[in-house]
């Protein structure tokens, strides 16, 4: 059998798409993970099919490397709604189904922009934040989140029984005063994220994950509260000037 596939990149993600609109595919756990390899197969960080669903301009199906099928990716979302696009089914703002519900997507001069779920409820601990904008993140601040060993810290967060049974992302960002810099364990995928990436570079769900973060923060009537993870800032060691005007601001 030919397989027609086409090949994407989001912000350093690679996937594999394929037009499933006929039904014709129906891959098992070893068959995408076959493909995803990059010794072996295709090679990709996940793959995803394109299908049709009443109601919608397509649905995505997103499976990661290892082959299980899972809820979304925000740069995969990206890509496979640039497909979509260039198949004619939308022409620059589309609906598409996931699973984890409805997502608008739109094509724009500057590139694909995806509108990832509402948060309803992000956990703070004094040591990181925790929330779900479609898939889990686990989100820590350090002193230098393009030095950090990402690969053990976060394959260990990633397999805590706090996290079990499905696991979670983890993202190890470092605020600056002009951007925020950002490693990722991908759930999945199991490696460390290809690029590393500043600000306009996050995924579509990690920045969704940072602004959360920025909104609870700035939404909380308690200043000890605030402060509290404020301090975790500051004992990371993060620019002083930055934690002093956020703390003048009340703002992350």
């Amino acid at each position: 059998m030919i397989i027609k596939f086409q090949k994407f990149q989001g912000a350093g993600n690679d996937f594999i798409i394929i037009d499933n609109r006929n039904q014709v595919y129906e891959f098992t756990r070893e068959i995408v993970e076959y493909f995803c390899d990059r010794k072996f197969g295709i090679g990709a960080d996940g793959l995803m099919l394109l299908e049709t669903c009443p109601g919608y301009d397509f649905k995505m199906r997103y499976f990661n490397s290892d082959g299980r099928e899972a809820s979304l990716c925000g740069n995969g979302s990206r890509c496979i709604v640039a497909y979509a696009h260039r198949l004619g089914l939308f022409l620059q703002t589309t609906r598409f189904l996931a699973a984890d519900g409805e997502h608008q997507g739109e094509i724009t001069l500057q590139g694909v922009r995806v509108k990832m779920n509402d948060v309803s409820r992000i956990t703070v601990t004094p040591d990181y934040f925790f929330l779900d904008t479609g898939s889990p993140h686990y989100v820590k601040v350090v002193a230098d989140a393009f030095q950090t060993d990402v690969v053990t810290a976060g394959r260990m967060i990633r397999y805590a029984p706090s996290f079990q049974p499905g696991g979670t992302n983890v993202n190890f960002i470092t605020p600056t005063p002009a951007c925020i810099r950002i490693a990722t364990y991908e759930r999945g995928v199991e490696a460390k994220t290809s690029t590393r990436r500043e600000d306009l570079l996050l995924s579509a769900e990690e920045m969704e994950a940072i602004n959360v973060v920025r909104r609870a923060l700035n939404g909380m009537k308690s200043e000890e509260a605030v402060d509290k993870v404020l301090d975790l800032f500051a004992k990371t060691k993060t620019n002083i000037e930055f934690v002093q005007t956020v703390r003048k601001m009340r703002y992350l």
